[in-house]
């Protein structure tokens, strides 16, 4: 026994969906069609949605890039992300003026017509999906203890911004940073008392590098990297400067070391303008160098590898 297929009327089978469907028109920009859930998710209803164009949907920095996109296909019935049924991640907007990220599937309708090339658009809001990405990632590339940037963190940016800086062709600076005599400061007063340092460190650190793109990074266990674009030897030279006397003024007693008294930092700089053939990890390994050189000079000091 075979069974009848059921008669479905297109409007009770579009109010069923909840993402928004939006048919247009890529000729005129008009919208076609407009389901009950693209009435929740932007606010017009669907007498008004017959008056929008599709670029009301977008802000205005995205209007011209729909309206051409649109047009190509209208004239050509060739577009890159409607044959590769793509999905976009962009801004769009309410009615009321809000933006909301949008998650957009693209599908052209053939209606074998020439003259009638439509698009199918399935709209989702996920706003709230990409803030928690965000927060995960932001997790992920922070250091739990300090809150300054983790090493994961700090690979990343390096190698970005030693390519833009060989695109730029401007400097690249790099201070490594170690607190001094960090393990004897853990054996006498215990970890609850090491992490509480490891933290005001990181602060005093963060409060001198505040310009855009400088970063602070805990490097590993008492070490931290500071990355300065845009930064000549000198002038990074006065920061770690900079860097070291703010970490001495916290005056964290240290109670094993004589005559300084208090918890210190030794750091090594180093700065280069990127080449062809030379490497961020050149880089790192001059100032690691450096920061070798202040501890042989007996700590508390900033060094560079660049000068004897």
């Amino acid at each position: 026994m075979t069974s009848e297929p059921a008669d479905i009327g297109v409007e009770a089978l579009l109010g069923s969906i909840r993402d928004a469907v939006i048919v247009g028109d890529a000729a005129t920009r008009r919208i076609l069609l407009w389901n009950p859930a693209s009435e929740a998710l932007f606010g017009y209803s669907a007498a008004e949605a017959r008056d929008l164009v599709v670029e009301d949907l977008v802000p205005s920095h995205l209007k011209e890039q729909c309206r051409a996109g649109l047009a190509r296909y209208a004239r050509t019935g060739r577009s890159d992300i409607l044959s590769a049924r793509g999905v976009l991640e962009i801004p769009a907007l309410k009615k009321n003026g809000d933006e909301f990220t949008a998650e957009i599937m693209l599908s052209p309708l053939h209606n074998g017509s020439a003259k009638g090339r439509l698009v199918v658009a399935t709209v989702r809001d996920i706003t709230d999906r990409k803030r928690l990405e965000r927060q995960f990632e932001e997790l992920s590339w922070t250091d739990g203890l300090t809150g300054v940037a983790n090493r994961r963190r700090f690979d990343a940016l390096l190698d970005e911004e030693w390519r833009r800086a060989g695109r730029d062709e401007t400097a690249l600076a790099l201070v490594m940073i170690d607190i001094d005599h960090f393990k004897d400061y853990n054996d006498v007063l215990g970890h609850p008392a090491g992490d509480d340092a490891l933290r005001n460190v990181a602060q005093a650190l963060v409060a001198i590098v505040r310009r855009a793109g400088e970063v602070v990074a805990r490097y590993g266990g008492e070490e931290f990297a500071v990355l300065l674009p845009h930064t000549t030897l000198p002038v990074a030279m006065d920061i770690g400067e900079a860097l070291r006397s703010s970490v001495e003024s916290l005056r964290i007693p240290h109670p094993t070391r004589r005559p300084t008294k208090y918890l210190t930092i030794s750091a090594g700089v180093a700065a280069a303008e990127p080449l062809a053939g030379s490497s961020a990890a050149e880089l790192v390994a001059r100032a690691d160098q450096a920061l070798y050189k202040a501890k042989r000079r007996g700590r508390n000091r900033v060094e560079s590898a660049d000068k004897p």
